[in-house]
């Protein structure tokens, strides 16, 4: 028995403990050694499973945020385009009602303004099919990012399951150990 007595002793604790373990069967200290194995090793399971889980939830969000970031950027250049495209289009129809004057034909009437009218709308086509792919280059930039948060969050989840059960098959083995030494 430890007691304040023993510790005071010459040996202390651990010349009570010696004394204790020296009493017990060999069949005794096989079996805690084996039961202590076999719960050391499932709790590094277990940590190895978790930490693993985290680090897998960790890469997916930072793979989110780049999602996001690139949805923005990808915006950013489909204004840029889409204005882009606007500045030919008014440069074109410049340029157009420029050759048209320097024929020598009105430039407010009849075919020139049906050739301006034109190359407006076909302009306009152009800079709304601009805006469109961008955008939709976006949503599915961003339907990315919600994917890789959705996985992230199953990733942690699925690590604290498979810890659990981890945790519980080496209590079982455990108890299974003691069962059977104690028959």
């Amino acid at each position: 028995m430890l007691n304040a007595q023993t510790a005071d002793m010459p040996g202390g604790v651990s010349a009570t403990y010696s004394a204790l373990m020296a009493n017990m069967p060999q069949s005794y200290h096989r079996a805690l050694s084996g039961m202590s194995r076999t719960m050391a090793g499932s709790i590094t399971n277990a940590y190895a499973q978790m930490s693993a889980g985290k680090a897998n939830a960790a890469l997916m969000r930072m793979d989110a945020s780049s999602f996001r970031e690139s949805a923005k950027k990808s915006r950013a250049v489909g204004k840029f385009e889409e204005s882009r495209s606007r500045r030919n289009t008014a440069k074109a129809q410049g340029e157009t009602k420029a050759a048209i004057a320097a024929s020598g034909f009105a430039t407010d009437k009849g075919s020139a303004v049906d050739a301006a009218a034109d190359i407006a709308q076909m302009g306009e086509l152009d800079a709304l099919v601009i805006r469109h792919n961008y955008e939709s280059q976006a949503i599915g930039l961003e339907n990315q990012a919600r994917s890789s948060e959705i996985m992230a969050n199953h990733t942690r989840r699925q690590a604290n399951i498979n810890t659990f059960m981890t945790l519980a098959d080496g209590a079982t083995m455990v108890a299974s150990q003691w069962y059977q030494y104690r028959e």
